[in-house]
């Protein structure tokens, strides 16, 4: 059996979460743009169904605070709620205290990839290139393309 199937399969039964129409799907996210002289900090959250921004607003801090104050703003802490994010290690936390147990928190795909090739180095052998592809492709299921 392809080891990827069978690892996505017993992740899927870990932390299988129940298709709903109630559930709402969401990426959140941070960028630092600089606003004249200022260094400001931009919270965004988009949906992740229809792919529109839900809210876009700059702060001067990203302080945990901060964070919270954004997400009850624009996000109901009482329904259930699908939250894509970075690696950023405050989040858990500060999603498991706003959300409870009406929370699904699941790190992004293209962050963990960013991690696991920023663990070989540049000139790499053949044997760390495939350990490479294998790790990268541990979420990628072809029997489904």
């Amino acid at each position: 059996m392809y080891f990827p199937d069978v690892f996505s399969r017993c992740i899927f039964q870990m932390y299988f979460v129940p298709f709903s129409e109630n559930i709402h799907m969401v990426h959140y996210d941070e960028q630092h743009p600089k606003e004249g002289r200022c260094q400001k900090y931009r919270l965004t959250l988009l949906d992740a169904k229809t792919q529109t921004t839900i809210a876009d607003d700059l702060f001067d801090d990203k302080s945990p605070e901060t964070i919270k104050e954004f997400l009850r703003k624009n996000l109901d802490a009482s329904e259930p709620v699908f939250i894509v994010t970075d690696f950023d290690k405050r989040y858990p936390d500060i999603l498991k205290e706003i959300f409870g147990d009406k929370l699904v928190h699941q790190y992004c795909l293209m962050h963990l990839n960013k991690l696991i090739v920023s663990d070989f180095p540049k000139n790499t052998t053949i044997e760390q290139e495939l350990l490479k592809y294998r790790l990268l492709n541990i979420f990628y299921n072809p029997v489904q393309d």
